[in-house]
């Protein structure tokens, strides 16, 4: 079994935006009709034949969760270990949420892409959404290619193609290489234990 990757995100949006998008029903990966752009290697794993029932089964586990709170919350619990981070920044309205720990199959991924696409609905034009899912401790990052990545803004998302390393991608990836590396440190500023407490308490 292979190791879980971790996943990074680094938001502007303003607060209201933010709980708005916290406090709605948990998206949904059926909303969205271009997952085949995923792209990359999954075992057993084909999307013309089996991308349908991975969706159904996406939308059924996300569904459970009732709001966009209680899935990030899912996502984030590190059981008050120091692996994953929550901070917003009201007067710079930057959302970080991480961990380095996540989990390594297919539909949690989509899950995970489907309720950071939900947020990048509420986004406006001047606000925006980054995401990178990639394994952040197991192996050397200048070999690594991300399994996952994906901007928004305005409203919309799209996926990137993880495998061109280029511009915003590249910035993206460092940026969360370099919050792991400092979570490795034990910096206080890259974790904190209980990020999900504090998200679920957050108003």
């Amino acid at each position: 079994m292979s190791e879980p990757d971790g996943f990074y995100v680094s938001a502007i949006v303003s607060k209201e935006h933010f709980l708005s998008h916290l406090d709605a029903s948990t998206s949904l990966a059926t909303k969205w009709n271009d997952w085949q752009q995923l792209g990359g290697e999954w075992q057993s794993f084909d999307w013309v034949s089996d991308g349908h029932s991975l969706l159904a089964s996406a939308d059924s586990r996300l569904s459970s969760l009732q709001t966009n709170r209680d899935a990030w919350c899912t996502f984030i619990d590190d059981q008050d270990a120091p692996l994953s981070a929550f901070s917003y920044d009201e007067d710079s309205r930057e959302l970080i949420l991480a961990t380095a720990m996540f989990r390594e199959n297919l539909q949690d991924i989509v899950e995970l892409l489907a309720v950071a696409r939900g947020l990048a609905s509420f986004c406006s034009d001047d606000e925006h959404l980054d995401l990178v899912v990639r394994d952040f401790v197991w192996s050397d990052f200048d070999e690594t290619v991300s399994t996952a990545a994906l901007t928004g803004t305005g409203g919309g998302s799209q996926l990137i193609d993880t495998a061109d390393r280029q511009g915003a991608l590249a910035r993206l990836e460092g940026d969360a290489q370099a919050w792991c590396d400092n979570l490795a440190q034990g910096s206080p500023d890259a974790s904190n234990a209980g990020a999900a407490v504090r998200l679920k308490a957050f108003r």
